[in-house]
């Protein structure tokens, strides 16, 4: 199976997500009492990323709605301003609200709609220019236009010309409809209400998509698919349905022009949408373009250097290139746009994980990294000093100081966090892996202690494993280091009770209290220390029960056990001279 066809069925579904705003708007809310018989249809307030166009945006979406409202007759009942404005007052949000895309898609749910009228408003210069899209259903192709304000209109003329653009095409949308219902039951009927449909308005998206969709039927290979849905993507520049079909198609062909091309045009559509821009970023990098979503971002940066769906495009493309400067400075570029970015904790944080991003892999891939880890940090420290409560953002900052050898920031930070709540063991946690990775042993196990003390049973476990695991690495890797290892095996072994970690870290003990009493025993003797000789005949202690608990574990070599146990009684002989001797 090729790359295209795993990842262009995601498509329909990534069309229709919806982000937290549109998640607190409910579906099925019930028809409101005397709404019209005819199809509805919501007009939404045009989008704009742009605080200072929100009023103007109002006021072209007041002259858009009762314009359409007065020309679309019966064939649809346009929902007035004051009944979408209940409906958003209702779920808490201020009148003529400007919602995105999918949250205006599910409003229009929300409101018994299923045909949606939703605009773009951009500035080229001191002009608007709006995109508008005519749909039935997020998902199915439909007509989008392109208007332009003209010099001296009005914002009230501008709103009523945008509308007047799509008058013939609503004039058909009830006969492109109509083929889409007959597709399945009757596609002689289909085809000939899209051949009305197209007579009325011959560019209409629709139309065309139920043609393609009537010559898929008969076979892939008609001469008529391809063409009709070249013109519905042509009448919609929007429709990722009709888009990934021809991606699809011509993946099948191996035609790599068009696979790329069709791509750009995905993303084009969709250029905040980071999961659909990771899957054209994997077949970029099949056809060898990585540079391909890019080269889209930077089309549409030259052509307005205000879109901030463009510079959240270019930080996708560049971060799926690996080209972490370029992706986190085009992040920067979005607040500088859009001050009130550095005010959204959602957003900051992915500038400081962008920003670290490099720094996740091995560091000898950290070439050149001077000035991100430099980037790295002021971003995590922004974003933990406005964000203080923000245990990720935290993190992060922790992980920055790491990365630029400031460990005893580390330390301090960490104690700081829990010292505003000692019961959220998540800074530890996160201070831990990061000292485990900087060869912090001792520091390492005073955080462990703290959430094997405060932390839940997967935190307890997680801390049981890990410490684990480094331990095995001193034991086994030269040089090694046993009293390391007993330190973090000390703090793992009463960690957690789990079968699974138990039988293992306790053998690890027994093997590093034994290597470590070795350790002592020169020290011991030539300074004929008790305190020495009674650390390490506890330490010998440890090492007995270690061996012990470990020899019941799966996979465990009773003869060899049984060996080093042996050791362990002999030398607590020697040890308990010592203690007779020296402890007087």
């Amino acid at each position: 199976m090729s790359l295209l066809r795993r990842t262009v069925p995601m498509l329909a579904l990534i069309g229709v997500s919806v982000g937290s705003l549109a998640a607190q708007i409910p579906i099925n809310r019930g028809r409101p009492a005397g709404a019209a018989t005819a199809p509805r249809m919501l007009v939404a307030t045009p989008y704009t990323d742009r605080a200072s166009d929100s009023a103007a945006a109002v006021a072209v979406g007041a002259a858009l709605r009762t314009k359409f409202d007065r020309q679309v007759g019966t064939t649809f009942f346009v929902i007035p301003r004051d009944q979408m404005n209940h409906a958003l007052a209702e779920f808490s949000y201020p009148a003529d609200a400007i919602l995105n895309r999918e949250s205006a898609y599910r409003l229009a749910s929300s409101l018994q709609s299923r045909t949606l009228l939703f605009t773009e408003l951009n500035r080229e210069g001191t002009q608007f220019r709006a995109r508008a899209r005519l749909s039935t259903g997020a998902d199915d192709p439909g007509n989008t236009l392109i208007v332009r304000q003209l010099p001296g209109q009005s914002l009230q003329q501008f709103g009523e010309a945008v509308a007047a653009g799509f008058a013939q095409v609503v004039r058909a949308q009830a006969d492109a409809k109509g083929c889409m219902d007959q597709l399945a039951t009757s596609p002689v009927k289909a085809a000939e209400s899209a051949a009305k449909a197209l007579r009325a308005y011959p560019a209409h998206g629709l139309a065309h998509y139920c043609l393609a969709q009537l010559a898929k039927s008969r076979s892939v290979a008609d001469p008529a698919y391809v063409p009709e849905l070249d013109l519905t993507v042509r009448a919609d520049s929007l429709s990722l349905k009709a888009l990934g079909e021809l991606a699809t198609y011509y993946d099948s062909k191996t035609d790599t022009a068009n696979v790329v091309l069709k791509w750009q045009q995905i993303i084009e559509a969709a250029p905040t949408n980071r999961t659909l821009i990771e899957a054209a970023s994997k077949v970029f990098r099949n056809y060898g373009r990585p540079d391909a979503a890019e080269i889209v971002a930077n089309r549409g940066i030259a052509l307005d250097s205000l879109d901030t769906a463009m510079w959240d495009l270019r930080s996708s493309a560049c971060l799926f290139q690996s080209k972490y400067t370029c992706s986190v400075g085009s992040l920067e570029q979005i607040i500088l746009i859009d001050s009130t970015k550095a005010a959204d904790s959602n957003f900051v944080f992915r500038v400081v994980v962008t920003a670290g991003a490099l720094f996740q892999g091995d560091s000898v891939t950290w070439v050149d990294s001077t000035a991100l880890k430099a980037t790295y940090l002021r971003w995590a420290e922004f974003g933990a000093s406005k964000f203080p409560a923000n245990k990720n953002l935290v993190g992060q900052l922790l992980a920055a100081y790491s990365i630029n050898g400031m460990s005893d920031k580390i330390l301090t930070t960490t104690d700081r966090v829990l010292a505003l709540d000692s019961s959220d063991v998540t800074p530890a946690l996160a201070a831990v892996d990061i000292l485990l990775k900087g060869k912090r042993w001792a520091d390492a196990a005073r955080y462990g202690m703290l959430v094997a003390a405060k932390g839940d049973d997967q935190q307890k476990l997680a801390i049981a494993v890990n410490f684990t695991n480094a331990a095995r690495g001193l034991l086994t890797t030269a040089p090694t280091d046993p009293e390391g290892a007993y330190t973090l095996l000390h703090v793992a072994v009463p960690a957690s009770t789990d079968p699974r970690i138990v039988p293992s870290a306790n053998l690890l003990m027994g093997y590093a209290a034994l290597q470590t009493a070795g350790k002592y025993d020169t020290q011991a003797e030539q300074g004929k220390s008790c305190d020495i000789a009674r650390r390490m005949d506890a330490l010998l202690d440890e090492s007995n029960t270690g061996f012990t608990i470990g020899k019941t574990g799966p996979g465990a070599n009773p003869v060899t056990i049984d060996k080093m146990l042996a050791n362990v009684v002999t030398y607590k002989q020697r040890t308990q001279s010592m203690i007779h001797a020296y402890c007087r």
